[in-house]
C-alpha cells in the first residue's frame, strides 16, 4: 500500500512483535514495522518522526545523527510540532549539524506556537525563551517575523488543500486527515482527522479504507469496533492484497457468523460518489 498521507503514519510507533499466537494486534505492527519508510518517502509526517527517532535513538537502525535530522526536518516542514522541536533540540546540541542558535529558535518558535502546553518549562516560560537566551533581542524579533511568515505561508498551503477536500478529492481528505491525527498545520484532532478519512473511504480509496480499519481497531478517532474494523479492511484488501494478512487476524477475532455477515455486506458495498 501507499504510504498514508493520512492514518497509517500515526502507527509508526509500533513495538517489535511479541512471540507466540499471532493476533490482529501483532500482524497489524509488523506491517506496520515494514512500511514506515515507504510511508515517510511517500510524505507521512508520523513516520519521518518515528524514522528519526529510531535513527537517534539507534533503535532497530543504526545510530545517525545526521540521517535522524533529516527526517525531523521532513516532519517539520509539513508543520508537526513534535518534529518541530525536535529539529530545535538538534540544531541547539549541534546534533547531525553545526550547531546554530538561529536556527533552533526558529524552529522552537514554531513549536511552541502550535502545542504551547509542551512547550513550557515553568509557568511563562517556555523552551523558546531558554534557546532565545543566546540572540540579542533584534535577532529574536527577527526570527519570530521569519516564523511568523512560515505560518503565513502553511496556513494558506492548509487552506487550499481544505477547499480540495471539501469538494471531495480524496487525496486532499488524506492528507487532512492525516494532519488533523498528528497536530501538522493544525491543532491535533483525532475525530475531525478520522471523519475526513471516512469521507475519502466512502469514495472507495482503500488507503482511507485501510486507515479507517486501522481507526476502528485501534479506537483512534472512533471507538474501538472490531466488526468495522473488519469490514473496512475486507474493502482495502480487495484492491491491495498486501493487506490481506491483516484483514484475517481481525476476522480471526470475530464468531464465523459475524464474519460471513460482515463479507456479506461487503460484497454490496458501492463507494459514494
Amino acid at each position: 500500500m501507499r504510504g498514508l498521507e493520512s492514518h497509517r503514519g500515526v502507527s509508526g510507533l509500533v513495538s517489535t512483535p511479541v512471540r507466540g499466537p499471532r493476533s490482529a494486534s501483532d500482524a497489524l505492527h509488523e506491517a506496520l514495522q515494514v512500511d514506515l519508510r515507504e510511508a515517510a518517502e511517500r510524505g507521512d509526517a508520523a513516520a519521518q518522526l518515528q524514522l528519526g527517532y529510531l535513527h537517534s535513538q539507534g533503535h532497530r537502525l543504526p545510530r545517525d545523527d545526521r540521517e535522524a535530522l533529516r527526517w525531523f526536518l521532513a516532519a517539520a516542514e509539513q508543520g508537526h510540532p513534535e518534529a518541530q522541536r525536535c529539529v530545535a533540540l538538534s540544531c541547539f546540541k549541534g546534533l547531525g549539524v553545526d550547531r546554530d542558535v538561529r536556527r533552533a529558535y526558529f524552529w522552537m518558535v514554531l513549536a511552541d506556537e502550535r502545542d504551547p502546553d509542551c512547550g513550557v518549562l515553568a509557568e511563562g516560560v517556555g523552551f523558546a525563551d531558554l534557546v532565545g537566551i543566546e540572540l540579542t533581542a533584534a535577532q529574536r524579533d527577527a526570527v519570530r517575523a521569519e516564523a511568523r511568515d512560515w505560518t503565513s505561508r502553511s496556513d494558506a498551503v492548509l487552506a487550499a488543500v481544505r477547499q480540495r477536500a471539501e469538494r471531495g478529492d480524496v487525496d486532499a481528505q488524506r492528507l487532512l486527515a492525516g494532519w488533523l491525527a498528528t497536530g501538522c498545520r493544525v491543532p491535533k484532532d483525532g475525530g475531525a482527522g478520522f471523519a475526513w478519512l471516512l469521507q475519502a473511504a466512502e469514495r472507495g480509496d482503500p488507503e482511507a479504507q485501510f486507515g479507517v480499519g486501522f481507526g476502528f481497531l485501534t479506537g483512534r478517532g472512533v471507538a474501538a469496533d472490531t466488526s468495522r474494523a473488519y469490514f473496512w479492511l475486507v474493502l482495502a484488501s480487495a484492491r491491495d492484497p498486501r493487506g490481506e494478512e491483516i484483514r484475517d487476524a481481525v476476522g480471526d477475532e470475530l464468531p464465523a457468523e459475524q464474519r460471513d455477515a460482515v463479507r456479506a455486506e461487503a460484497r454490496g458495498w458501492t463507494p459514494r460518489t
